[in-house]
């Protein structure tokens, strides 16, 4: 099916309209390549309502191709057939015209469909293809069109002032340095750290310091200039000055280079990660910053006596707003992961850290249960190392890297492990079962059924191998969390449509969705919101009964920046 879209002619626009809108609702199947930029390109073109494209059915080859094999996703049509013919495959003509090239493709696309459905249905991934994934696609169609509306203005301040603090980091660390040189050279500040000054010399462990993966030079990583910022002014300016650029190159000049008529609209991607997790792209509206950053308004030199040094907090969402009459409502998903992995674990003394009070501190509870004090012995350090160790565990993260977060030796974080583990036995036989399942099958599930092919599992080299089961254990864990935030984004958009009620929903952050809300209606979306997201009856179709309840906090606010606690 072709159709124009720049047309003169008002009735001709209006035959369209109607007619593709009747197509796209009927119970005739549909098979539409990229069907995502479709649905986008009729609701710009059309003037659509975009609610009434919620409904609307289809089908896309590269949507099931990517579920088959997502860390191989097709990305052309060719590469479709490709994946499913290999050695079979004919190749295009390449002196034909585009016209040809088209009607071939066109020409083989009910058939490669058809394959790909008894893949799926072999696979046991046709319910997840057809009542998840493709239901997801006009959702994310219907984001890519809304965008979210960002005041300029306040991303210039916030360069300014990052600019001028960039400027007095360089003149501190050149002092320091005793000379000139480029901050942002990892070449250079090798150079400077340690043939003139000779740090790693001056450090304890400097035989622990770690090396580049390629040509093992020594590093200039954070982990290493956070190790050596006790013995010389330099790293600390280092860190600091990063972390100024970061803000300033792609959270104020990156972000302004994409704001067209006040409004930032992103690419929002189904197919990009292996684990079923949403990406977003020009820009990658997911890694702005939550937190502040405090900038010091004065040179690093120390203020006279009874003077302080003026400090300005910079949050990275302050600029993104509300539209006129609107607000933004956060409803975010409490330690989903963290939840799952109780839920898989059935571990008996983790499932009751989830118990009682739903306001109570998951992470306080549970140091509470590791350590046999109570919970108002609990310090902040303390809750701090128990997170850290629960998702070094989920993400397969090694005593090396845990170290380094929680700032001891190697042997102590590997203690900290151990010491859980035992503590929360529950967690080991998880995940054996789930290495041990990935072995006998060569790939793992999530609670939806969505898969991953990890072949490595029985891998003779030992670091593949070990990459293989940490793959496997954190996709049943994190994968489970995508399809319980994909099925959020589905069920609270038909309901928001049922009711009639004006929320769109602006961006997904894995475990977080944020809505535009009418300001009338930010209490009624509020319970739709949170009925749903917290029924995990709803969330797992029916299938599963999870052994912990499932909590959500929501936050109002005119401005991303500002969200307020609104229960």
């Amino acid at each position: 099916m072709m159709f124009p879209v720049n047309m003169e002619e008002q009735d001709y626009t209006t035959y369209c309209r109607e007619m593709l809108t009747q197509l796209m609702t009927s119970k005739v199947s549909k098979v539409c390549l990229d069907a995502q930029e479709l649905i986008l390109t009729m609701i710009s073109h059309f003037s659509l309502d975009i609610t009434s494209v919620y409904n609307w059915s289809m089908v896309d080859p590269k949507v099931a191709g990517w579920l088959l094999n997502p860390d191989h996703p097709p990305n052309t049509f060719t590469e479709v057939v490709k994946m499913l013919w290999k050695d079979n495959h004919q190749e295009c003509d390449q002196d034909a015209d585009a016209t040809t090239l088209l009607c071939q493709d066109l020409s083989q696309l009910l058939d490669v469909m058809e394959l790909l459905r008894r893949r799926l249905m072999d696979c046991d991934l046709l319910d997840l293809y057809l009542n998840v994934e493709m239901k997801l696609t006009p959702i994310l169609a219907g984001m890519e069109y809304h965008g979210i509306c960002v005041d300029p203005q306040r991303l210039i301040n916030m360069g300014d002032i990052l600019k001028k603090r960039i400027g007095m980091v360089e003149s501190d660390a050149y002092k320091s340095a005793g000379h000139r040189f480029l901050l942002s050279s990892h070449v250079q500040l090798r150079t400077v750290l340690f043939d003139e000054l000779h740090l790693d010399e001056k450090c304890e462990n400097r035989q622990k310091l770690a090396r580049t993966s390629v040509n093992n030079l020594k590093s200039t990583s954070e982990s290493v200039l956070v190790k050596l910022q006790h013995l010389h002014p330099l790293p600390k300016l280092v860190l600091e000055y990063r972390k100024l650029e970061k803000m300033k190159s792609t959270y104020v000049d990156g972000i302004l280079a994409c704001i067209k008529e006040g409004k930032l609209t992103a690419t929002w991607d189904h197919t990009s990660a292996a684990t079923g997790r949403l990406t977003s792209a020009n820009p990658n509206i997911q890694s702005v910053p939550k937190q502040p950053l405090e900038i010091t308004e004065a040179s690093n030199k120390q203020p006279a006596e009874g003077d302080k040094h003026e400090t300005t907090s910079l949050c990275a969402r302050e600029p993104y707003i509300a539209r006129e009459g609107c607000s933004f409502l956060a409803a975010d998903f409490q330690s989903i992961e963290f939840r799952l992995l109780a839920h898989f674990s059935k571990d008996p003394s983790l499932l009751k850290v989830f118990q009682g009070d739903d306001k109570k501190d998951v992470f306080v509870e549970l140091t509470s249960q590791w350590m046999n004090v109570p919970p108002g012995s609990v310090q902040t350090t303390d809750r701090e190392r128990t997170k850290r160790v629960v998702y070094s565990i989920m993400y397969g993260v090694g005593p090396e890297k845990l170290a380094t977060y929680l700032n001891v030796s190697a042997a102590e974080a590997k203690g900290f492990i151990s010491s859980f583990l035992r503590r929360f036995p529950g967690v080991s036989r998880f995940t054996h079962k789930c290495i041990e399942e990935c072995k006998a099958k060569g790939h793992v599930r999530t609670i939806l059924k969505r898969w991953r092919l990890i072949p490595n599992i029985k891998s003779p080299n030992f670091f593949l191998k070990s990459q293989a089961e940490r793959q496997a254990v954190n996709f049943v864990v994190q994968g489970s969390a995508a399809d319980i935030c994909k099925l959020a984004m589905i069920l609270v958009g038909k309901q928001l449509v049922e009711r009639g009620l004006r929320a769109r929903l602006l961006i997904q952050l894995h475990d977080e969705l944020v809505f535009e809300v009418a300001d009338e209606e930010v209490d009624s979306v509020r319970g739709v919101v949170k009925d749903i997201m917290q029924s995990d009856d709803l969330l797992c179709d029916g299938k599963i009964k999870l052994q912990v309840p499932l909590r959500v906090s929501i936050s109002v606010g005119k401005s991303w920046g500002r969200m307020t606690d609104s229960e």
